[in-house]
């Protein structure tokens, strides 16, 4: 691209180095980025070819264990419902592991976090668990 036709202030015409000129109402584009911590690699973690952490898909723990990251840090998509998604991945995988150094059961666990964050109290005792009176989602 060598240059940006406007006319009133509006995108009217993209012109190249070579090739046909495109005409265009809009241009979206990447501006790119860039770590700004160094932290991740003085950590060790593995890092891709264009500098983000390579991360388990799954988990999103680094190649060291017990780090995790999420959002910009691993990706070059920076959307926010990404970064989310991402950061809820990595906290459940987190519990989990945490879970699992103390001998916890995983299942039960998980259960009552996710009573808790669906009706907003904590969950009863593993035996009270499924008394329905206890957990309906309020109309109201």
């Amino acid at each position: 691209m060598v240059a940006l036709e406007v006319a009133n202030g509006v995108l009217t015409k993209i012109k190249f180095k070579s090739g046909p000129e495109l005409e265009r109402a809009g241009l979206l584009f990447s501006p790119g980025c860039r770590q700004a911590s160094h932290l991740s690699q003085r950590l060790g973690c593995e890092r891709d070819e264009k500098g983000g952490v390579v991360t388990d898909p799954n988990t999103e723990e680094t190649s060291v264990p017990g780090v995790y990251v999420a959002g910009d840090v691993s990706r070059d998509v920076l959307l926010v419902s990404i970064a989310i998604a991402e950061g809820a991945k990595a906290a459940v995988a987190i519990i989990k592991a945490f879970l699992r150094r103390d001998g916890f059961a995983i299942e039960v666990a998980l259960l009552r976090l996710n009573l808790f964050l669906c009706f907003g109290k904590p969950a009863p005792d593993a035996e009270h668990v499924n008394q329905e009176e206890n957990y309906v989602l309020n109309d109201e």
